[in-house]
């Protein structure tokens, strides 16, 4: 039986849609919000359209490099690059690890045992 309650109220609010979307005064303020949108979409267009063509003129319009030019000056002189800096080596580095024992890993530590309780 209450599978059937949503199913009832469905079918009632469909056709009480149905019914308000036939009504005049519904479809008048429905064309009269579609002219509304549409218009808002052509005035949109017409602002991108006009946005993108000044873009379009302002990097059309860039100044281009003169092609009369030496080409001594055309290329700036380049700086030589300094050397990459040397690490030092630790002191006694090689010597150090040949004369100290190798270590073991340490084992992980284990918890203590806690005290068992005694039945009171």
């Amino acid at each position: 039986m209450l599978p059937l309650l949503p199913f009832a109220a469905g079918i009632i609010a469909g056709g009480l849609a149905v019914r308000w979307l036939r009504d005049e005064k519904t479809r008048a303020g429905l064309q009269k919000a579609r002219e509304t949108l549409h218009t808002a979409t052509q005035s949109s267009l017409a602002t991108i359209k006009s946005s993108t063509a000044a873009v379009k003129q302002r990097f059309a319009s860039a100044p281009e490099q003169p092609a009369e030019q030496p080409a001594e000056r055309s290329a700036p002189a380049a700086k030589p690059k300094a050397a990459p800096r040397k690490r030092k080596a630790p002191a006694k580095a090689a010597n150090a690890s040949a004369a100290a024992p190798a270590r073991k890993a340490a084992a992980p530590r284990k918890r203590a045992a806690k005290p068992a309780k005694t039945p009171a």
